[in-house]
């Protein structure tokens, strides 16, 4: 009955974006109804996109066009909501919560994309994907290559820096790989010892 009337009273994203409100409504319901509440609302997409900046928008629309199911990740008011207006499913929230790939997506989940280029977060992020999932591929975004070895090391299995590539060939990539975390570990091997050659120069 509980589960029948949040139904009614809210809809799947005013349960994902007001977690006030589920966990007021939470004490009323057992725990079978509570699991039951959570995975209905779990986005079913193959992508999250961590940021809708300039480059997390040119991101989004690429793989929009290659016709991926994809959701945004955005904890900046502004931005969240020109998410939505541009027509994306977008959740607002601190995408370092490990809580929030857990709760908010479904299995259907394969890839984290993060374009924020904040270092500690995306180290953060790195971790937390692999903790959560193994098989999860973490592309990250930075602007220095000394960053780009740590967020290796910290799991990401692959680390864009603009200076070299581009939204584009982020597409091109996916495309090429999928969502085959052996083929980007390949490509990581590969692309660290590019950036341990520019270091030594």
């Amino acid at each position: 009955m509980m589960v029948g009337l949040l139904s009614i009273f809210s809809s799947s994203y005013t349960l994902i974006h007001n977690q006030k409100l589920f966990e007021f409504f939470k004490r009323f319901m057992s725990l079978k109804q509570q699991e039951d509440v959570a995975v209905e609302n779990r986005l079913q997409v193959d992508v999250v996109v961590i940021g809708y900046g300039k480059f997390g928008r040119r991101v989004v629309r690429i793989l929009h066009k290659q016709g991926m199911h994809l959701a945004i990740l955005e904890e900046n008011p502004k931005a969240y909501k020109q998410a939505l207006a541009d027509g994306f499913e977008a959740i607002f929230a601190d995408a370092t919560s490990q809580e929030v790939l857990r709760e908010c997506f479904g299995n259907q989940l394969k890839m984290v994309i993060s374009t924020i280029r904040e270092f500690d977060d995306d180290r953060v992020i790195a971790k937390q994907v692999k903790l959560l999932n193994p098989q999860l591929v973490f592309v990250a975004l930075t602007l220095h290559q000394e960053y780009a070895l740590e967020l290796y090391d910290a799991g990401a299995d692959y680390v864009l820096l603009p200076y070299h590539i581009s939204a584009a060939h982020m597409g091109a990539l996916i495309e090429e790989l999928e969502f085959d975390v052996k083929r980007f570990l390949e490509k990581k091997s590969v692309n660290r010892q590019l950036i341990e050659a520019l270091l030594a120069e």
